[in-house]
């Protein structure tokens, strides 16, 4: 109901500049989103002290198993190369300096944001925090579950982004040219049905958010950060060599860590069980006081 009502006449549309709307939207819910674990860290404070050392120097240690994998969930945060020749046409009067504001602007307010997520959402569960930090409050928690619904909502609005820069590269794929050729409205619709059911199918075969993020970001995410942008200007520009040395180090670094990634990740699917993945675990806070009897029946939640 949501892929129908929601997302496809959005996708439907055919000027990214007409998903302004939805943006701004998007990004007021996730400031509401963040002001519900900001109210939640002060109230679960006392209760996460008695089921786990949050903020034990080892929860801060700087690096565990994994990182890798962080690397490129962090990365794929941050992947917006592939928008931005449909964005900066989306800009009237557009110019580089106008781009490069633009630019600066989302990018800070992204890493801003990011940060003040993690650091609020580890601070509250410390070693217990999941790979979705909605998903270590407790079910019966009414102001998180509507920062679940708001959350669910921006991904809807987020998504015909993404859909569009696809439906573009799929029609030069087909048309086996760049050029800037109009779609009619039959071909149009036929790759963005195409394209939804596609997303569709693949949404619904898994219930692991994790692993989803950590495949896109080391496949897609790192090599479009590092790997591509640096290549691209070692084989275009005509700096000496000892000018390109960063580039070269940034390449080196993404193909590291994308290797090392894929492989991480391929192991991990590999050894992937029914309880590798704990979207429906009742986290043991919320067990605190009776919160939830052993058949599931909900009593009340141990919050201020």
């Amino acid at each position: 109901m949501a892929t129908i009502f929601i997302t496809t006449p959005l996708c439907m549309l055919r000027n990214v500049a007409r998903l302004a709307k939805a943006s701004i939207v998007s990004f007021i819910m996730v400031l509401v989103i963040f002001v519900t674990i900001v109210i939640r860290y002060e109230s679960l404070h006392d209760v996460m002290s008695t089921v786990t050392e949050v903020g034990n120097i080892n929860t801060w240690d700087f690096a565990r198993p994994g990182a890798i994998q962080a690397i490129g969930i962090m990365s794929f945060g941050f992947m917006c190369h592939h928008n931005v020749f449909l964005l900066y046409d989306s800009i009237e009067g557009a110019s580089q300096t106008i781009w490069n504001c633009v630019t600066h602007v989302a990018v800070t307010i992204s890493f801003l944001l990011m940060v003040a997520f993690g650091l609020v959402g580890y601070a509250t569960f410390g070693d217990l925090t999941q790979g979705d930090l909605l998903e270590n409050y407790c079910w019966n928690d009414d102001l998180i579950n509507i920062s679940r619904l708001l959350f669910s909502l921006t991904t809807l609005l987020t998504f015909p982004l993404e859909c569009m820069v696809t439906k573009a590269v799929v029609d030069q794929t087909l048309r086996g040219g760049t050029d800037p050729v109009p779609m009619s409205k039959k071909r149009h619709a036929i790759i963005t049905v195409s394209i939804l059911v596609a997303t569709y199918f693949v949404s619904i075969s898994t219930k692991c958010l994790g692993i989803a993020l950590e495949i896109n970001g080391v496949v897609a995410a790192i090599p479009l950060a590092f790997v591509l942008p640096a290549a691209i200007y070692i084989k275009i520009s005509n700096d000496s060599w000892k000018e390109k040395i960063p580039a070269y180090c940034l390449a080196l670094f993404g193909t590291i860590v994308a290797a090392s990634g894929i492989s991480l990740v391929v192991y991990e699917i590999l050894t992937f069980t029914a309880d590798s993945c704990e979207n429906d675990r009742i986290m043991d806070h919320c067990n605190i006081n009776d919160t939830y009897l052993p058949t599931g029946d909900i009593i009340q939640l141990p919050l201020n």
